[in-house]
C-alpha cells in the first residue's frame, strides 16, 4: 500500500504538515451513562497512578501521597455543589527536571456527567503526550461528543452517509471529524486497518470515520471540493459546514505524501495537526467546566494557606496535645525511682551497739532522712519538668532534639501572609488573562474561517472574470483589457452623515424604503468607541447595499435574496463584500431560545400582528475589538411591501460563539 500512496502523492501539491510544539493535552467529555461511571472513572484513575507514578491513593477522601523526594506526588480533592459532585485528580512526575502534570477532573450529576483531562509540562519546548489514564478510562466509560466518541475508526457506509453529514455540521460538535477515503483497487479491510493505526493517538481528541468506496464516491459528488479525495485524510474543524465556501480552506489534508513512513510517526504527526488546531481554533470549555475547575484551584489555594499559615492556637491548648500525643506515660526516671523504693530495706537497731553510738546514729539517720526528702523534691521537680515537655526520657538526645526545636528560626507570619494573599491576586489575574486570550484565540479562529471564505470567494471571482474576459476577447480584444477600476458604483443614499444620530434621523433612509424600527439607544450605545466614525461609514455602505438591493428589486434586475445580492450582483449595483453579511444564524443561536429571542425585534403590526419578527439576516461592517463588533438585523419585505425594516443597529447580540466565551 506504500508504493500507491507514493504514487498517489503526485497527484497533490507538495505539502509539510507542520508539527507544533508546547502544545498541552486537553480533552472534554460528556457521558449519559449511569451513576456508577464516576465509580469506574477513579477506579482506572487509581491504576494508573500505582502502576505509572508507584503510589497508593484513596480516591474516596481528600488527601495527597508523595514519595520520599516529592517528585512523584497525587493530590485528591472532593467538592460537592448541590447535587453535583465532583472530583479532580492531580498528579506531579519529575524527570531530569522537567515536570509533567496531569489533571482528572470529573463531575456527576442529574443533569448528565463530565471528564476533563489535562496535561502539561514545565518544558514548553516540547509537546506533552496525551496520559495513558485517558484512554483507560475512554475504554471503560460511553463519553460523547453529539455522536459516540470512539477508539478505532468508524465504517461509513452509504447508507450512513446522511449521519456523517449531520455529525460535521452540528454547530455544538467539539471535535474535528477525521474523514478517510480509500485508495482504489486496495481491499478496504487492509484500509481501516491502516486508519485505525494512524489515528491511535487521536482516540478522544477527534471523530475518526473511513468511508469504502461507495460512500467516498457519493461524499465526492455531493460536496465537490469540499469533500475528500481518494488515498487521503481530511480534518472537518468544529463549526464546520459543508455548504459554506470556508470548508476548503479551513478543512485541512493530509495527502498520499503525509501517509507514506513509519506508522509511528504518521500516528504522531496526526495527533499533532489535531492538537495543533484545538489551540488556534479553541472551542471554550463549558462555563460549568471553568467554574468547577476554578474551584478546585480555589480550594487547593485554601488547603495551602491552611498548611503554612502560623498557627493560632493557644499556648494552653498546645501544651494539652502535646503532652496527650505523648500518651501520658511515666518516666523511665519514674519507673526507676518506684524500683529503688521498693527494694528499700530499714536498717533495724543493732541492740549491741554502744550507747555512745547511738546519739551519732540518729543524727546521721535525720541527715538521711532530710537528703531524702530532697531527693524526692527535686526529682518530683524533675517529673513535672519531663512531662510538662512531653520528653520520653532526660538523656542528651531527647534534650538536644527539645533544643533544636526551640532555637528553630520562625517564619515571618506577616510575610506569609502578604505571600498567601500575592498569590491569590495573581491567579486572579492569571483567569482573567485566561479568558482574554481565549476570547481573541476564538476571534483569531473566526477570522482564520472568514479569510478562508474570502479566498475561496476571491478565487471563484477571479476565474469567472477570466472565462468572461476571454469571451470579450474574442470580439472586442480592446474592451476585454481596457477596464479600468473606477472604484465602482457610488452609494445609492450618497454622502454618510456626520454621526450616529444624524444616521437614525436621516431621511433618505425613509425615501428609500429603510424603516429603523430599533431601539435607538442601542444605536447611541456604539458612539463612545467609534472615535474615528469608520464604524458609522461602514455601518452607511451596510445601509446602502439594502437600498441598492431593494432598487435592483422593485426594477426586476435582481430576484435572490440580500446575501447573493452581495455575491454576484448586478454589475453598477453598489454593495458590500459577502463576507460583511450574514443571511442566517447559526443553528446553535436558533436552537436557543434565550439567544434566539434577542433576534425578534420589533417591526409594524401591518407586518406581523404581534409586532415582533425573528430578525435572522444581518450585516457584519465593522469590528472595534475581538469583543466590540458592529451588527445591523434586519427584515426583507421588499416582495410585499416594498420596504425593509431595520430592527437593530448596534453592538452584536449574544450568540452561541460569544456564548461559549462569556457566560
Amino acid at each position: 500500500m506504500v508504493d500507491v500512496l507514493q504514487e498517489k502523492s503526485a497527484e497533490f501539491e507538495s505539502e509539510e504538515v507542520r508539527v507544533a510544539s508546547g502544545l498541552d493535552y486537553q480533552a472534554f467529555w460528556t457521558t449519559d451513562a449511569s451513576s456508577g461511571w464516576l465509580d469506574q472513572a477513579l477506579g482506572q484513575a487509581a491504576v494508573w497512578v500505582r502502576e505509572r507514578l508507584g503510589l497508593d491513593v484513596d480516591l474516596s477522601q481528600d488527601g495527597e501521597v508523595a514519595n520520599g523526594d516529592r517528585s512523584r506526588r497525587v493530590q485528591v480533592l472532593h467538592r460537592q455543589a448541590g447535587r453535583d459532585v465532583g472530583v479532580r485528580l492531580r498528579a506531579w512526575n519529575t524527570n531530569n527536571g522537567t515536570t509533567f502534570i496531569v489533571t482528572v477532573l470529573a463531575v456527576d450529576g442529574p443533569s448528565g456527567g463530565w471528564l476533563l483531562v489535562q496535561a502539561s509540562s514545565s518544558d514548553r519546548s516540547r509537546r506533552t503526550a496525551k496520559p495513558a489514564v485517558a484512554d483507560a478510562i475512554l475504554s471503560v466509560v460511553d463519553f460523547t461528543d453529539i455522536g459516540p466518541l470512539r477508539t478505532n475508526a468508524q465504517h461509513i457506509a452509504l447508507s450512513q452517509l446522511d449521519e456523517l453529514e449531520e455529525l460535521i455540521n452540528n454547530s455544538d460538535r467539539r471535535f474535528p471529524v477525521i474523514v478517510a477515503a480509500p485508495i482504489d483497487g486496495v481491499d478496504f479491510d487492509r484500509w481501516l486497518e491502516a486508519v485505525n493505526r494512524w489515528t491511535r493517538h487521536s482516540a478522544g481528541i477527534a471523530h475518526v470515520v473511513s468511508l469504502d468506496p461507495q460512500s467516498a464516491d457519493e461524499f465526492s459528488h455531493r460536496h465537490g471540493r469540499r469533500a475528500v479525495q481518494p488515498a487521503t485524510l481530511r480534518t472537518y474543524p468544529p463549526g464546520a459546514d459543508l455548504a459554506d465556501p470556508a470548508v476548503e480552506q479551513t478543512s485541512r489534508w493530509l495527502t498520499p505524501r503525509a501517509l507514506t513512513g513509519d506508522d509511528h510517526k504518521i500516528a504522531r504527526v496526526i495527533e499533532a495537526f489535531v492538537r495543533q488546531y484545538q489551540v488556534t481554533h479553541p472551542v471554550p470549555l463549558p462555563p460549568p467546566v471553568r467554574e468547577w475547575s476554578r474551584a478546585f484551584d480555589r480550594f487547593a489555594a485554601q488547603q495551602l494557606r491552611s498548611a503554612v499559615s502560623p498557627t493560632s492556637v493557644t499556648l494552653q491548648a498546645r501544651v494539652a496535645a502535646r503532652q496527650a500525643a505523648r500518651n501520658l506515660q511515666k518516666s523511665i526516671l519514674s519507673d526507676q525511682l518506684e524500683e529503688l523504693a521498693s527494694d528499700f530495706i530499714a536498717v533495724p537497731s543493732r541492740p549491741d551497739v554502744p550507747d555512745r553510738l547511738d546519739a551519732r546514729v540518729v543524727f546521721l539517720q535525720e541527715q538521711l532522712a532530710a537528703s531524702d526528702q530532697a531527693r524526692m523534691r527535686a526529682e518530683s521537680q524533675l517529673e513535672h519538668v519531663q512531662e510538662f515537655l512531653s520528653l520520653s526520657d532526660l538523656e542528651e538526645p531527647a534534650l538536644l532534639e527539645l533544643l533544636d526545636a526551640a532555637t528553630q528560626a520562625q517564619p515571618d507570619s506577616g510575610a506569609i501572609a502578604q505571600l498567601l494573599s500575592d498569590n491569590d491576586d495573581l491567579r486572579n489575574k492569571v483567569n482573567e488573562l485566561e479568558d482574554d486570550l481565549l476570547v481573541e484565540q476564538v476571534n483569531h479562529g473566526e477570522l482564520s474561517t472568514e479569510h478562508g471564505r474570502l479566498e475561496v470567494y476571491y478565487a471563484a471571482l477571479t476565474r469567472e472574470a477570466a472565462f468572461l474576459r476571454s469571451k470579450v476577447a474574442e470580439n472586442d480584444p480592446a474592451t476585454a483589457y481596457g477596464w479600468v477600476d473606477d472604484g465602482g458604483p457610488p452609494n445609492p443614499l450618497g454622502e454618510c452623515p456626520p454621526g450616529w444620530d444624524a444616521l437614525i434621523a436621516d431621511p433618505r433612509l425613509v425615501e428609500h424604503g429603510l424603516i429603523f424600527t430599533g431601539n435607538q439607544r442601542r444605536v447611541r450605545d456604539v458612539m463612545s468607541i467609534d472615535m474615528d466614525g469608520a464604524g458609522l461609514r461602514a455601518a452607511w455602505d451596510s445601509l446602502g447595499t439594502l437600498a441598492s438591493y431593494r432598487a435592483a428589486r422593485l426594477n426586476e434586475s435582481w430576484d435572490t435574496n440580500v446575501h447573493s445580492f452581495c455575491e454576484s450582483g448586478p454589475s453598477k449595483a453598489f454593495h458590500v463584500p459577502p463576507n460583511k453579511h450574514a443571511q442566517d444564524e447559526t443553528s446553535g443561536t436558533r436552537q436557543d431560545k434565550r439567544l434566539a429571542d434577542y433576534r425578534l425585534l420589533p417591526i409594524p403590526t401591518t407586518v406581523d400582528t404581534s409586532g415582533h419578527v425573528y430578525m435572522w439576516a444581518h450585516f457584519k461592517p465593522y469590528s472595534w475589538s475581538s469583543q466590540q463588533k458592529l451588527r445591523i438585523h434586519y427584515c426583507d419585505q421588499v416582495t410585499t411591501d416594498k420596504r425593509i425594516y431595520i430592527g437593530h443597529i448596534g453592538h452584536h447580540l449574544p450568540s452561541a460563539s460569544t456564548d461559549k466565551v462569556h457566560r
